[in-house]
């Protein structure tokens, strides 16, 4: 084979340069759509990532190298520039090689975890798939694209990146409109390469072609492209079309089990929050922007009358920056249903408390729901999430609970509840004796929660001697003082959300009214997290069970009581106060012990 001059790899690129620009441009699309998500910290370094993928492939592409050499030798540049950039992106003041060091050593702990079936905090984990999938992506496209001449094994890869992306985002981002941008750069890729090779094709019959004749074809090209993009654009949805939308959510999809491991291997990955109370089980949970839940019908749930209900899905525990996360150290899986709970003995002031539910929804769905706090899930094989209360201790509280067969539209499940009827009396006696765990989980706050929170939440509760009655303290004070409105804006960026809300804007929903009482009372040194699902909604007699609709989804604030557990507030004005009795004072043999 004759060896290129440099002049003839110059003539090579010229040639290349139009597909390389639309190719190019097609890749930093989807990072950048990517790097709108924030799923972790550092993520911009993806930008770097792919130019050198883009230059060490390009050249790649030039060189005698066949396509399992050029792949070990692309991979072993991969992992070096990954490995570098991660450690470039450690915020500390360490040197390079320590933080190469680290990340080594935060891998090795996280492939650890993931082997012994463990929930793992793995956001530096993530930045380096990122990182990877990154510079495949940029290699994928050179060599199918400039040395095996496959067009689409070069541009769908990045464009299933860019799918999945845009449809995990929840953010005020419009990744439509890069998607759509991406379509058009890689149509029009396409529209060019097919006129390289007809005019390859048209050479070797001998065929004149007028000048001018690539220019022409061009923009009749990208007409095309653009009118059928603006088609599409103005065309029904997939998620509009139910039979698609069945496919998705089955339990068929293999795309749920990856879902749900990857939500396993990566717990520490938030991503940009979501604007709609999560009752469907996300791993975040956010102060966001305007909701607008329609009226469907979600299920349909039996339950004795006379008391008021919740159905939640989801607990959370961590609060930072106006976005709450749950954390989980085991998922259990048991055919049976029944679930771990967090001490030998049952709480004080609670009564078990049978439902049935009654999926509705189109799709169905795996996530299941109960009254607080669930016990067993009868006859149906269950996976929980589970926070252990130490790691030596089988106990824990479940923080989410999934069927392991899906649950169709028109099936039915039910749950035993060991429900909270505590009275007054008995929940201001409770003390402040709590468990290591509940210290350790659910009183912490992040450094930027500012003096004046602090400051108020000790106002609110001044004169108040025992966590009820600040806690009833706390939910007044947000009843009366913050006016409910689901038009909201979403915080302004670099304000701490909680604090603006109560000296600010003083105006949200669920979720605003939820993370201002339970940043309030872990200011207070009292035991809170946020719970997500549904209001109960109305009971209909004609059903004979309570009407669930997708804008009774809520979030509210359940606070720990030694001795009696989880006991639910309702912060959110739009809805009516939990009423509870005032009790006799108890005796002292009737006081929980500490």
């Amino acid at each position: 084979m004759q060896k290129l001059s440099p002049r003839d790899y110059l003539s090579i690129f010229i040639e290349d340069l139009p597909a390389l620009g639309l190719m190019v441009a097609g890749l930093v699309t989807v990072i950048w759509a990517v790097t709108l998500g924030n799923w972790v910290s550092g993520i911009s370094v993806l930008f770097v990532v792919l130019f050198v993928s883009l230059v060490i492939s390009y050249l790649l592409t030039l060189s005698e190298m066949s396509d399992l050499f050029a792949l070990a030798y692309s991979t072993f540049f991969g992992l070096v520039v990954v490995w570098w950039v991660a450690a470039r992106s450690l915020e500390t003041e360490e040197t390079f090689r320590s933080r190469a060091m680290d990340v080594l050593f935060s891998v090795t702990v996280w492939v650890g975890d993931a082997l012994s079936g463990a929930f793992t905090e793995g956001d530096l984990v993530f930045l380096i798939v990122l990182g990877l999938i990154t510079w495949f992506l940029g290699f994928s496209a050179m060599w199918n694209l400039f040395r095996a001449r496959r067009l689409w094994q070069a541009v769908v890869p990045p464009g299933l990146a860019l799918l999945i992306t845009v449809y995990y985002y929840f953010g005020p981002a419009q990744l439509e409109l890069f998607l759509l941008l991406y379509l058009f750069l890689i149509f029009v890729l396409a529209v060019y390469t097919n006129i390289l090779n007809r005019e390859a094709r048209w050479a070797r019959e001998g065929i004149d072609v007028m000048p001018g004749t690539r220019t022409h074809l061009m923009r009749a090209g990208v007409v095309v492209v653009v009118v059928l993009l603006s088609f599409a654009w103005l065309a029904p949805t997939a998620e509009a079309n139910d039979r698609l939308r069945d496919m998705w959510e089955s339990e068929d999809n293999p795309w749920s089990a990856i879902r749900d491991e990857m939500d396993r291997l990566f717990g520490g990955v938030d991503g940009a929050p979501a604007v709609v109370p999560d009752y469907y089980g996300g791993r975040t949970l956010s102060m966001g922007g305007p909701v607008n839940l329609s009226d469907n019908v979600v299920m349909n749930v039996y339950a004795p009358l006379g008391y008021r209900y919740y159905w939640r899905s989801k607990v959370f525990d961590q609060y930072n920056d106006g976005t709450w996360r749950t954390t989980a150290d085991v998922r259990v899986s048991t055919p049976f249903g029944a679930l771990r709970q967090e001490q030998d003995e049952p709480y004080l002031g609670r009564i078990n408390i049978e439902q049935r539910y009654e999926i509705l929804v189109s799709s169905g769905t795996d996530l299941l729901y109960a009254a607080p706090q669930p016990v067993s899930f009868n006859a149906i094989a269950v996976a929980s999430e589970v926070l252990l209360v130490s790691e030596e201790s089988e106990h824990g509280t479940t923080t989410l609970v999934r069927a392991q067969n899906h649950v169709a539209t028109g099936e039915s499940y039910g749950v035993i509840s060991a429900m909270s009827i505590a009275d007054q009396n008995a929940l201001r006696v409770a003390g402040e004796g709590y468990p290591l765990w509940v210290a350790e989980n659910y009183l912490g706050l992040p450094d930027n929660i500012t003096a004046r929170t602090y400051a108020l939440a000790q106002e609110i509760t001044t004169g108040l001697d025992n966590p009820y009655d600040k806690a009833k303290a706390i939910e007044f004070y947000l009843r009366s003082r913050i006016i409910y409105n689901e038009s909201v804006p979403p915080p302004p960026p670099n304000v701490e959300p909680v604090d603006y809300l109560l000296f600010e804007s003083r105006e949200g929903y669920c979720n605003y009214y939820a993370s201002a009482m339970a940043v309030l009372l872990r200011a207070n040194g009292i035991p809170a997290r946020i719970a997500a699902g549904f209001s109960q909604g109305i009971y209909d007699a004609n059903v004979g069970g309570y009407v669930v609709k997708e804008s009774n989804a809520h979030t509210w604030v359940e606070v720990y009581f030694p001795g009696y557990g989880w006991v639910e507030f309702e912060p959110t004005a739009a809805e009516e106060p939990i009423f509870r009795e005032e009790g006799a004072p108890p005796q002292c043999d009737e006081l929980p012990t500490p």
